[in-house]
C-alpha cells in the first residue's frame, strides 16, 4: 500500500484528488469544515475525516496534499510545513511577498510542492520534445490559450485561476519563465475577468486567458522555423504537427491523466522516490510572474 496522506480540501477539485489518491492505493485522511465534503469523502473511500488540518494525525500521514481555495492555500502549507513533511500544494501556492517570506520560513523550498498538472500532460511533454531536439527548426513563439466560465473568483483573478496554469506550460517547455512584458486586460465588477499578456521577446510567449468566456477551451503551439506543433485541448490525446509543404500529422500521446501522474509522482517520492518537478523554486517564478503581470496591468497608459 502507498503510504498515508493527509488531504487538505475534498470540494469539486479537492474530491478529484482523493479518488485518484485512492486509486493509487493510499490510505487518505480529508481535513474539510464542510459536513457535507467530510461526507462525501468517506463515501469514496477515506480512511477518516476531520474538520481541520490542525487535527491531522501525524503518525498516520507520511506528506500532505492541499486543495483549498486559493486564499487559503498559503496559510494551510505554512501550517503543515511545520511538522517537517513534505506538502504537495494545489496552486498557486502563494500570491503575495509576505505568504511567500513565511513559507520560506516554515520549510518551503525543501519541503513544498506545487500541483502544476499541465506539467505533468503527455501532449505538454510532446510539444517540449520538439522544442528541445529541434524538430521543425528554432522555436519562434509560444502561442497558450484558456478560456472558461468561473462563477467564483476565490477572491482573486483571473490571472490566479487560469493564468498560472498558461504560466506553468511556458515554463515546462521552456525551463524557465521570461520576464513579463506586456498586458492588457479585461474586468468585470473590478477583477481582472480577462487578459493578453506577452512575456520575453525572444522567442515571445504569448498567452490569452479568460473566465466570462461560455465555452470552455485550452490549446497549446509551439511555432517553429520549419513547422508548427498544436496541442488542440486540454483533453486531447494527441498532438497536431504541420510542417512547410506536408500534410499536418496527429502523433499520439498517452492519454494518461496528468493529476494521476502528478500524485503518483508525490506518492512515490513519500516511498523514497525522487523530487516531484515542481518544487517552491518554479512555483516562486510562476506566482511572481502573475504579481508582475497585475503590477503592468493596474500601470498608467
Amino acid at each position: 500500500m502507498a503510504p498515508g496522506v493527509g488531504l487538505v480540501g475534498c470540494g469539486r477539485w479537492g474530491s478529484k484528488i482523493l479518488r485518484d489518491l485512492l486509486v493509487l492505493d493510499a490510505r487518505v485522511i480529508v481535513a474539510d469544515p464542510s459536513p457535507e465534503a467530510r461526507a462525501t469523502a468517506l463515501l469514496l473511500g477515506a480512511a477518516a475525516v476531520v474538520e481541520h488540518g490542525a487535527a491531522l494525525d501525524d503518525a498516520r500521514c507520511a506528506g500532505y496534499v492541499i486543495a483549498a481555495p486559493i486564499p487559503s492555500l498559503a496559510a494551510a502549507a505554512e501550517e503543515l510545513l511545520r511538522r517537517g513533511k513534505p506538502v504537495f500544494c494545489e496552486k498557486p501556492v502563494f500570491t503575495n511577498d509576505g505568504e511567500r517570506q513565511r513559507l520560506l520560513a516554515a520549510g518551503a523550498a525543501e519541503r513544498l510542492f506545487a500541483m502544476y498538472k499541465f506539467c505533468y500532460h503527455p501532449g505538454i511533454d510532446a510539444l517540449r520534445s520538439i522544442v528541445a531536439t529541434g524538430e521543425l527548426g528554432p522555436l519562434e513563439a509560444i502561442v497558450l490559450q484558456r478560456h472558461g466560465w468561473d462563477e467564483d473568483f476565490q477572491g482573486t483573478d483571473c490571472l490566479w485561476l487560469a493564468g498560472v496554469h498558461q504560466l506553468s506550460i511556458a515554463h515546462r517547455l521552456l525551463g524557465s519563465l521570461p520576464a513579463p512584458e506586456s498586458v492588457r486586460v479585461a474586468r468585470h465588477d473590478g477583477l481582472i475577468a480577462a487578459a493578453s499578456f506577452t512575456l520575453g521577446e525572444t522567442p515571445p510567449v504569448m498567452i490569452t486567458v479568460s473566465s466570462r468566456h461560455p465555452a470552455k477551451t485550452q490549446s497549446a503551439a509551439v511555432p517553429c522555423s520549419r513547422g508548427s506543433a498544436l496541442l488542440p485541448d486540454a483533453y486531447a490525446n494527441a498532438i497536431v504537427v504541420a510542417k512547410a509543404g506536408q500534410a499536418a500529422e496527429k502523433r499520439t500521446t498517452s492519454g494518461a491523466m496528468p493529476l494521476l501522474l502528478e500524485l503518483e509522482e508525490f506518492l512515490a517520492y513519500l516511498s523514497g522516490g525522487g523530487r516531484p518537478r515542481c518544487g517552491f523554486e518554479m512555483a516562486e517564478r510562476v506566482a511572481s510572474a502573475v504579481v508582475e503581470i497585475r503590477r503592468l496591468a493596474d500601470a498608467p497608459a
